[in-house]
């Protein structure tokens, strides 16, 4: 049945979207703050990188703990570290765009360390019948905390709340991150895997075409809207709007038509239909996408980010439907999880967002046309996801 039913997921849940809330705070502010300080590109994209570079060396060297059977250690270490480094660049705010290599590097890192044991706890206490449903309820939950965490961070910042100015986006990231570790501590099944075997894994997926057009589609959407495209909306807006408060807002705004359309499609579309919600829900996401390449204006900026809010989930979540169930195709899959998380992430997370924020280093400016170009190559790259999607023959329902 389609249905959260166990107190494990529901506080999975609201953990899960605790730490949401902190980083959405963060990850939409400090990548205003780094333009104030450095109005440059270029620097937001070496930032972006080595956060990225970061995530991947902890996602890959921490794997071996999730596959001996404690998820929660990496979990764990990543709140409390987060929180911890929060601190310290809460001290040393004035000084970050100066180091803004080790910064990406240990944000990265930590970020890494949640994500692997996210994804591993997540795939175990769910199943084959309630993902569609979990993943709506996370993409619906998630929607809510974006109503609230924009405006709470544009706020904090704008009424310079505590006189701390943009130090308030560590210290709300801090809180959260605390509740998140407090609350997220369940219990999961216990197991027993094999030593971690990636070439057999890599053979595996290999071998079933469809995994692979899934991991291909996967790489051409991060790319298109998880890399650059993402980070640079709110210097988009900002650099309009120029009020952190008024950035925050709209950003909380784009959310709230959201909430009710994502629960539905998890709870109530059924799996035979998710191929045609998702090339529906791509088509509209790259009009809009084309909008601000054609456009770059206020107005195309706004349109975006509604579509990203309204749009958007109509393809995650089918996607990561298909990116879990996919995974019990293969022989023996139990002892394939920790590996295909790791191959995948390395895939569609790492390596396409690092193609994404290397296009930066071309784009002088703004006002640059070499953006519009930049940003119409991501555009392009929904339908190429979109195509991939439509190309895997495995039924949901036959799972």
């Amino acid at each position: 049945m389609n249905h959260i039913n166990t107190k494990e997921i529901k506080r999975l849940i609201i953990s899960h979207n605790l730490t949401i809330f902190g980083r959405t705070v963060f990850n939409i502010f400090f990548a205003v703050f780094v333009w104030t300080q450095t109005n440059s590109l270029q620097a937001i994209a070496i930032y972006s990188i080595a956060l990225i570079i970061g995530h991947g060396i902890s996602f890959t060297s921490l794997a071996g703990v999730v596959n001996r059977g404690r998820p929660h250690i990496p979990r764990l270490l990543s709140l409390v570290g987060s929180s911890i480094l929060y601190t310290i660049l809460f001290v040393f705010k004035d000084h970050i765009s100066s180091h803004l290599i080790i910064t990406g590097l240990a944000l990265g890192f930590f970020n890494g360390m949640y994500w692997l044991s996210y994804l591993f706890i997540q795939f175990t206490t769910t199943n084959k019948q309630n993902r569609g449903n979990y993943n709506g309820m996370i993409e619906a939950t998630r929607n809510f905390v974006n109503i609230i965490a924009p405006i709470a961070g544009g706020a904090a910042i704008g009424f310079n709340l505590f006189n701390f100015g943009y130090g308030n986006i560590f210290i709300i990231g801090t809180i959260s991150y605390i509740l998140s570790a407090i609350i997220g501590n369940v219990k999961i099944e216990k197991y027993n895997n094999t030593p971690l075997h990636y070439k057999k894994t890599i053979k595996a997926i290999w071998a079933q075409k469809d995994m692979v057009k899934l991991l291909a589609s996967r790489f051409f959407g991060n790319l298109a809207f998880k890399g650059a495209f993402e980070r640079l909306l709110p210097i988009f807006i900002f650099d309009v709007l120029n009020s952190e408060l008024e950035l925050g807002t709209w950003f909380s705004v784009f959310s709230i038509l959201a909430i009710v359309s994502v629960w539905l499609i998890g709870k109530k579309i059924d799996y035979k239909h998710y191929k045609t919600l998702f090339t529906f829900g791509g088509s509209i996401f790259f009009l809009a996408s084309m909008s601000v390449v054609g456009m770059p204006l206020f107005a195309t900026y706004i349109i975006y980010g509604f579509a990203r809010q309204f749009f958007l989930p109509m393809t995650e979540i089918p996607a990561k439907t298909y990116r879990d169930n996919l995974l019990h195709t293969l022989p023996d899959y139990r002892n394939h999880r920790v590996e295909y998380i790791v191959i995948r992430e390395w895939l569609y997370v790492i390596m396409s967002r690092i193609v994404s924020y290397s296009l930066l280093f071309f784009v002088p400016s703004l006002s640059s046309i070499h953006l519009q170009a930049v940003l119409g190559i991501m555009a392009c790259c929904i339908l190429i996801q979109i195509l991939f999607m439509r190309s895997i023959k495995t039924r949901l329902t036959h799972i």
